[in-house]
């Protein structure tokens, strides 16, 4: 049998524009396939960054090199789709029309109570890749392309490029709220269908913790509580991020900052979350990446973009499973002799890593410390501790 015809485009990094083709004709055979599926893009992005992705697409199954299948078929496909949703009155309208055809997105496993029964919950352990450490998965991406997923220029380790996982679960794409735990998923397990065990795992753990006084973080979680509670108050709370969309009296809300921590001592991970939001006036203009839980477990990375959407991330290095981010981390010396100056340095050093770590600081929409991230050139407020412990909401929560 002869071998099929390889596309002219293939020798000018045409991988982008192959596997696109790959994606949009598959998606289509799935059940409730919508015009977002199509488009490679979630329902809840704004309509400029629709149509900046549209004109990407396009331009990339537009390259007359290209002899690939199903091209135009799939140009055509990509056309149709946008034409669905190519004004804010006709998106609007379509959205309104799928969601009342497409069910809610079920939490925890598809059970109907706020807070089941953890019976059937099941403990799975990381897949092989991270016990049997390999080469970064290739993303079908080159770099430097506009849809390359990926980017560089993190903090500590700014020559570190991250690769941006793509999005599996498209059919799911309707609620920006679900993004933390569809990436969390993802990083750890390259599956986003885990998340509704995930988090429910963080919600029985919590739980745990807070019907029992006399455990160790019982005061530093009600702290958390009590401060996304009143400073991001009526939306936000720690409780309302982890209940069930079916059900009342809260609505779902996004992932905040003060989560970050309860995840990482539930699921016993060190979370690593780089902010896409680099302060005005900051130089070098590199991104912030936070830590939470010990850096003696397991290291995962997620990316907080611009517009609040996390996206899973892995380090691009040869072998990502073994990989330690450990900038964050101060620098411990043996030896303590050493100039005044030198001491000051490592001593603030020490205190700037250790307040950056500690989510019991005042911090902004983004994580971040706020007399960390001053201006550049006006010298850094002092830290605002959070330690009010005295719970502000009932517990369990009513319908428990």
């Amino acid at each position: 049998m002869a071998a099929p015809p390889v596309c002219g485009a293939l020798r000018r990094n045409h991988d982008t524009g192959s596997v696109l083709i790959n994606k949009i004709q598959f998606i289509q055979t799935l059940a409730g396939c919508t015009v977002y599926d199509v488009l490679d893009l979630p329902m809840y992005k704004t309509q400029a960054e629709h149509a900046a992705n549209y004109a990407l697409l396009v331009a990339e199954l537009s390259i007359p090199s290209c002899t690939c299948a199903f091209k135009a078929a799939s140009l055509a496909a990509v056309n149709a789709a946008w034409g669905m949703i190519s004004t804010s009155a006709l998106r609007l309208a379509y959205d309104n029309a799928i969601n009342a055809i497409l069910p809610p997105i079920r939490n925890y496993l598809g059970t109907v109570g706020v807070f089941p029964s953890i019976q059937g919950v099941m403990e799975r352990r990381y897949p092989d890749f991270m016990e049997y450490p390999g080469k970064t998965p290739n993303p079908g991406y080159p770099m430097n392309h506009p849809l390359c997923p990926f980017f560089k220029g993190v903090q500590h380790s700014p020559a570190t490029s991250f690769i941006i996982q793509q999005r599996s679960m498209r059919l799911q794409w309707r609620r920006e709220e679900y993004s933390f735990w569809f990436a969390l998923s993802m990083s750890m397990y390259r599956n986003e269908r885990i998340w509704p065990e995930l988090k429910y795992k963080v919600w029985v753990y919590l739980d745990s913790v807070l019907q029992r006084p006399t455990e160790p973080r019982y005061e530093f979680y009600w702290s958390l509580i009590n401060y996304s509670w009143t400073s991001r108050y009526p939306f936000g709370s720690l409780l309302n991020q982890l209940v069930d969309d079916l059900l009342g009296p809260y609505e779902i809300e996004s992932v905040t900052p003060e989560m970050w921590q309860i995840v990482a001592d539930a699921l016993e991970i060190e979370l690593m979350v780089i902010i896409a939001h680099v302060p005005e006036g900051r130089r070098p203009a590199l991104k912030t990446i936070v830590s939470r839980g010990s850096p003696k477990h397991p290291q995962f990375f997620l990316l907080l973009e611009e517009d609040g959407e996390y996206r899973a991330v892995l380090p691009f290095v040869d072998f990502p499973a073994e990989y330690r981010f450990t900038g964050h981390l101060p620098l411990y010396h043996t030896n303590s002799a050493g100039t005044e100056k030198a001491i000051n340095k490592r001593d603030a050093e020490q205190e700037a890593s250790d307040i950056r770590r500690s989510p019991l600081v005042v911090i902004d929409e983004w994580g971040l410390p706020t007399h960390l991230d001053a201006p550049q050139g006006q010298p850094p407020d002092p830290p605002e501790g959070i330690d009010q412990h005295t719970p502000l909401l009932p517990w369990p929560p009513v319908n428990a």
